[in-house]
């Protein structure tokens, strides 16, 4: 009797992703290409920056009819494509603030059982079983009963943001900004992109849908590619 089994195909090599990440730099410009990259640049970051702040404060009162109000706002000032990916980059960081959030919460939650668990321990006992055990002084015990207590505190203040949909977020990275709250320490005058060894951070995406015909269609990127930069220093 002939088996019915169906045929196992031969092994075949599947075809590498298509979409990737390029990251290099413009050569070759001249000053009126600079001027240009860099006045894009400030532009579509000043509409990045507020879009994400308007994002950061509806929190969890988001929804699609606020997406597409921010996105007309934005294509107003830029185009349907730039408004698009600068939408979807600022909903992006709002989720990653998010997850990032929950999870500073879980590390706040385990510091805080480890801390109660060693307390609840006698001072000198030795751990067992893989866990620690308890304090080896009394000034220790003391000193970690007001870590507690701190920790206890942020993770409140934590939780009320998470439920009140709040999250921590900047752009152009924790760094930048600590520098431009001690601009005295930095040794940086009052101005915008004046800080030392910093640049205005720029925004060029080049994402968005196929627009055939469109002058604004990019020749030589795919159509998920994204380009960020920050402005050449004289």
């Amino acid at each position: 009797m002939v088996s019915q089994l169906r045929q196992i195909a031969a092994p075949f090599v599947a075809d590498p992703a298509a979409g990737v990440c390029i990251r290099t730099r413009l050569k070759g410009l001249t000053d009126t290409d600079e001027d240009v990259l860099r006045a894009v640049g400030v532009h579509l970051g000043g509409l990045a920056s507020a879009d994400l702040a308007a994002r950061v404060r509806t929190g969890l009162g988001h929804d699609k009819d606020g997406w597409a109000e921010r996105k007309r706002g934005l294509t107003v000032e830029s185009t349907a494509r730039w408004a698009g990916a600068i939408t979807k980059a600022s909903h992006d960081q709002w989720a990653l603030a998010r997850r990032a959030q929950a999870a500073h919460i879980r590390s706040l939650t385990d510091g805080i059982s480890m801390i109660r668990y060693r307390l609840a321990q006698e001072l000198g006992a030795k751990g067992t079983g893989g866990m620690p055990g308890g304090y080896r002084c009394r000034g220790e015990w003391f000193h970690k009963t007001r870590r507690l207590a701190v920790l206890q505190q942020r993770l409140a203040q934590v939780q009320a943001d998470r439920a009140a949909g709040h999250v921590s977020v900047v752009r152009g990275g924790k760094q930048l900004l600590g520098k431009r709250h001690h601009l005295t320490e930095a040794g940086s005058p009052r101005r915008s992109g004046a800080i030392s060894g910093t640049r205005p951070a720029g925004f060029c995406p080049l994402t968005g849908k196929q627009a055939s015909g469109s002058a604004m269609k990019p020749s030589a990127s795919p159509p998920t590619a994204r380009c960020q930069f920050g402005s050449p220093r004289r």
